[in-house]
């Protein structure tokens, strides 16, 4: 009997062979329908998909045969691998280097062997599609174009598994990477939006003049707004299906529009352009809309317009509604743009040439179509080289009765809670600023609670303090939130206890399975936080 020789290059063919995470995994359809119809064609008992590793040929897919593996040593295939085409044994018992091999002299009693290498893209061979028979013959031409046929559709299947493995760990990093990067976009909102809300409250009840009260209701509502573009941006389950969903609600275009241009109106003077408005005059009060991602292909097209037009040089937006539908111009004196960049605006990082100097990611506009297309509109841009663009937006938006009460109408802070203000809520919550705007939020609607700043100290506070309901963070030094929760469910199961989290990518129903009654994430809303202390601690529950 004559071992194979290694192959040249079989420490890279090895890491091929690894790469692909294949060997000694279940049984798979499509691989067993493979090797059957190896039999079939080439008519003998026994077909084997064998991979060749260090020490022995291992069978991903078996037809007529029992074993599970056998040694590399007296493997047909580690000859096999040696060639690009279909190595040929038409008798092993007449063959100097197989005739007293052990497959020959025992089980399986091979006397015919081919073997088709499974060669993969970058040209190693990792193993074989082999067909063998218990007496002598030989493969007819058309049978090893055949087998050699089904060995390439062999690594093409192994190609796509590692390929969905790679998106899989994409997806996942991808996943990983937006849980981190909403709870560190989110925390510092929380204190934002939520201080915000609180000054804004206070500044009514003192009449602080509009030089100090507008300025602030900027703030606080370009927060908002901010917190529900990230909120769409970080929704995994959009972003993974490509597409985000459209949440309209009534819309007061008085209020929205006035946001609006005094943003707008702030970055024209900071950058010397000219700004004017014009609103028609028979606009509805209010429409149904998406104002979310309205107000950001608005913003970024205003801005572009800004960006883009010389100083002294003017900016103008149109406000309409027409046929039911509210309809968004900017005309501009800026650079304006060829018939060539015209061609290509909307895709994904371009530059036009003329803008190479301005800063920029060149997403904007492609962004903006995208989401301008998922409410059913159309965006569209006419421009002339240094003589300026319009930008048209249309979308279908309902007019609605104005006696209904709106979603953005302010609501009070206090005045929908309904529980015994004597309850003890714990709040587990390790950092500082978030500490600070709970503390304000519940001294604010005059409830009692306690702070602490370790999943440890959560767990002993509960067992040491008539606690009603607790808040837990789920990051937390030491021991997680979902720990804690699981040695606090062990003491009092009866406790509700809400996961408190500036992760919108891990699910609800995940939580719940950890044993979570429910969810706040930050930056908190105070009228969800009202929601969950009315449902778990209502006057009619104590």
């Amino acid at each position: 009997m004559e071992a194979a020789p290694l192959p040249k290059n079989e420490e890279e063919r090895l890491a091929e062979l690894l790469s692909y995470d294949v060997l000694d995994t279940e049984a798979e359809k499509l691989f067993d329908d493979l090797t059957a119809l190896a039999s079939q064609i080439c008519e003998t008992p026994i077909a084997l998909i064998s991979l060749v590793d260090p020490n022995r040929q291992w069978f991903k897919s078996k037809v007529g045969l029992d074993a599970e593996e056998t040694s590399r040593e007296i493997a047909f295939c580690s000859h096999a691998i040696l060639q690009r085409e279909v190595f040929e044994v038409p008798n092993a018992t007449l063959d100097p280097r197989f005739h007293d091999n052990p497959l020959v002299t025992g089980a399986p009693d091979i006397r015919f062997y081919a073997g088709a290498p499974l060669i993969t893209p970058s040209g190693h061979a990792i193993g074989t599609l082999c067909a063998i028979d218990k007496k002598p013959r030989q493969l007819t031409d058309a049978q090893k174009a055949s087998l050699q046929t089904l060995s390439k559709s062999v690594v093409a299947h192994l190609e796509l598994k590692r390929k969905n493995r790679e998106l899989e760990r994409t997806s996942q990093f991808k996943s990983d990477f937006l849980s981190y990067i909403s709870h560190e976009i989110r925390t510092p909102l929380n204190a934002i939006n939520t201080f915000s809300r609180l000054l804004e409250s206070e500044a009514s009840k003192l009449n602080l003049p509009s030089t100090f009260s507008t300025p602030l209701s900027h703030v606080s509502q370009s927060g908002e707004r901010l917190l529900e573009i990230v909120n769409s941006v970080l929704d995994i389950n959009q972003i993974e299906a490509g597409k985000m969903r459209v949440m309209p609600r009534a819309v007061r275009l008085n209020d929205f529009f006035t946001h609006l241009f005094s943003l707008t109106k702030i970055r024209a003077e900071e950058s010397g352009v000219v700004f004017n408005t014009s609103i028609e005059t028979a606009l509805p009060e209010s429409l149904f809309f998406d104002d979310t991602k309205f107000g950001q292909v608005a913003l970024n097209i205003l801005s572009n317009a800004i960006k883009f037009t010389a100083k002294d040089k003017s900016v103008k937006a149109q406000v309409k509604y027409k046929s039911g539908k509210l309809i968004f111009n900017v005309i501009d004196q800026g650079i304006g743009m060829s018939e060539e960049d015209q061609e290509r605006l909307f895709t994904p990082f371009e530059r036009m040439e003329n803008a190479r100097k301005i800063s920029g990611t060149g997403l904007g506009l492609n962004i903006s179509k995208r989401l301008i297309e998922l409410m059913d509109g159309s965006i569209k841009v006419s421009s002339k080289l240094n003589a300026g663009t319009r930008v048209s937006v249309s979308i279908p938006a309902d007019s609605i009765d104005t006696s209904e009460p709106s979603e953005s109408s302010p609501r009070s802070l206090v005045a929908q809670l309904d529980i015994d203000k004597s309850v003890n809520v714990l709040v587990v919550e390790d950092h500082y600023i978030n500490q600070v705007v709970i503390q304000t939020l519940f001294e604010k609607l005059g409830v009692q609670f306690a702070i602490v700043s370790t999943g440890e100290e959560g767990v002993e506070y509960a067992k040491s303090h008539p606690v009603e309901l607790v808040l837990m963070d789920l990051n937390l030094p030491g021991i997680q939130g979902d720990e804690a929760t699981a040695q606090i469910k062990r003491l009092r199961p009866e406790l509700p206890i809400i996961a408190l989290t500036a992760d919108v990518i891990t699910k609800p129903d995940y939580l719940r399975e950890k044993g979570l009654d429910d969810v706040l994430t930050k930056p908190i809303n105070s009228d969800e936080l009202i929601r969950v202390l009315n449902h778990f601690l209502a006057k009619e529950k104590q």
